[in-house]
């Protein structure tokens, strides 16, 4: 079969309550469907990428990674989103800078946004697209002024920052907004010499998911299905066929066409992102300082005053001392040689110093927790305050070479001043080395039957007792299940 379409505007679950498919469903679905590339599409964040790295080449699929982004062009009027696809490793940092800066720096406080400054300061390696009819940013500026005078400049601000990695967005989900703005945006295009690609704003799978879709977007919006204001999504919003694509633009088929030229002018996921390999955080070595022997030598030092501390006391005899002392550096040595081999002396001397910087500052610490607790270095360099040999703990549980796995310590630090911690951290090793963990909140069974049970405006009493059917525990099984 030849290929004659390709996806270019698909949305996951990771666009959080406004997208349904997870990256391997779609990845799944997308190969059924004889699709070769799919660009996903996430609005204002990547978190996907590295779930679409991971699922798409197994499926003999192109990932093709970018984003929605909202743009703000000067007030809330005009919100709009452009499409940014990644073309190579520069337009990865780029999009992920834009990303960045949207999530850190909006230019307005109601929602995440880039300014068009922004936009243009960092298109190098991007393939913009100008949005469809619905929610575009080329859109959102005709339907707010009522004439073509701020989209034109729109346009040809983009035009100069991206020159050919610039597309015309054309989107056709019967819509009558779409059928009002589509002839304008052919006229741009023809005006400007600016190719034209065809979309298909991808939310969910199949029509038939399309109700169960709208729920979710209730969901989010805390509407209910009969709220006039909700938004709402038709079944045309489906990942359709190539077939279905051809038929929908037979009277413009270079937008087809243009679809797949973008596709093969998309080729980062080809040497992107590492997702199986491992960085360390590094700790700052010192001139003519060698990290191993550091580690070692404070370990040393930190086990001699822990003993001292700790494990000796007025009655102990010479040679019960002696005995301690070598089974203790014995044990030393082993875990060191462990950690050392692995590469993982800098998480080791990092992870000390904050939590002695804490300790000093008076910042009530955790005494250790989990298999970290079975550490004798980590006890000797002050991140856990528990003797690994007294209580009998193997640091097998926490590393080992034979079952390569990533060390772990969980640590607790004072809830009203963990901030001075992570500030202190940033200022000693850069702000840009430094991230917090996100957690993503998912649907579960029980409060997924109440969400839905509420958007349907089902009787509360109802769907108590249906949520009731679902047993507690740590893991739940699936309504399917159930």
């Amino acid at each position: 079969m030849s290929i004659k379409f390709v996806h270019l505007s698909c949305h996951t679950h990771y666009s959080l309550l406004t997208g349904m498919p997870s990256p391997k469903v779609l990845a799944e679905h997308a190969k059924k469907m004889k699709m070769p590339s799919v660009a996903v599409t996430d609005l204002n964040n990547v978190f996907g990428a590295v779930d679409v790295s991971k699922s798409f080449p197994p499926k003999g699929l192109q990932p093709i990674l970018g984003a929605q982004i909202s743009l703000w062009q000067g007030d809330d009027v005009t919100e709009g989103t452009i499409t940014l696809l990644v073309q190579n490793e520069q337009g990865w940092v780029n999009l992920v800078n834009l990303i960045s800066i949207s999530n850190i720096s909006s230019p307005t406080e109601n929602y995440k946004a880039i300014s068009l400054k922004h936009l243009c300061e960092y298109s190098e390696g991007l393939i913009c697209l100008t949005g469809g009819a619905r929610f575009g940013a080329l859109a959102a500026l005709l339907k707010a002024y009522k004439n073509t005078t701020q989209a034109e400049k729109l346009i040809e601000t983009l035009q100069q920052s991206f020159s050919n990695r610039l597309y015309v967005e054309l989107q056709r989900h019967d819509l009558p907004i779409e059928n009002q703005l589509e002839p304008i945006f052919v006229e741009f295009a023809k005006n400007r010499n600016i190719p034209i690609v065809a979309t298909n704003d991808c939310r969910f799978l199949t029509p038939t998911q399309c109700k169960a879709f709208n729920a979710l977007v209730c969901i989010g919006e805390s509407m209910t299905l009969e709220s006039p204001e909700r938004t709402v999504y038709g079944p045309e919003y489906a990942f359709r066929s190539q077939q279905e694509m051809l038929e929908l633009f037979a009277d413009i088929p270079e937008a087809i066409v243009n679809t797949v030229a973008i596709a093969k002018r998309c080729a980062f996921w080809v040497n992107g992102i590492p997702v199986k390999e491992m960085f360390m955080p590094e700790w700052p070595i010192e001139k003519g300082e060698n990290v191993s022997e550091l580690l070692r030598k404070v370990s040393l030092e930190g086990l001699k005053k822990c003993m001292e501390s700790h494990v000796f006391n007025a009655d102990t005899k010479e040679e019960e001392r002696a005995s301690l002392i070598k089974t203790y550096e014995n044990r030393l040595e082993e875990e060191l040689e462990i950690i050392i081999s692995m590469g993982f002396e800098g998480y080791f001397l990092i992870t000390s110093d904050f939590i002695k910087w804490s300790k000093k500052q008076n910042i009530p610490v955790g005494p250790g927790r989990g298999s970290g607790a079975g550490s004798l270095v980590a006890w000797a360099l002050a991140i856990t305050d528990l003797d690994p040999i007294r209580w009998g703990l193997y640091f097998e549980r926490f590393l080992n070479p034979e079952r390569v796995s990533l060390p772990d310590f969980d640590i607790d630090f004072c809830q009203d001043r963990r901030d001075e911690v992570i500030k202190y951290v940033r200022d000693k090793y850069g702000a840009d080395r430094v991230s917090q963990i996100i957690t993503f909140g998912t649907l579960k069974a029980k409060a997924c039957i109440r969400d839905v049970g509420r958007v349907l405006q089902l009787p509360y009493g109802l769907v108590s007792r249906i949520a009731s059917f679902v047993p507690e525990g740590p893991k739940p099984p699936s309504i399917k299940e159930v």
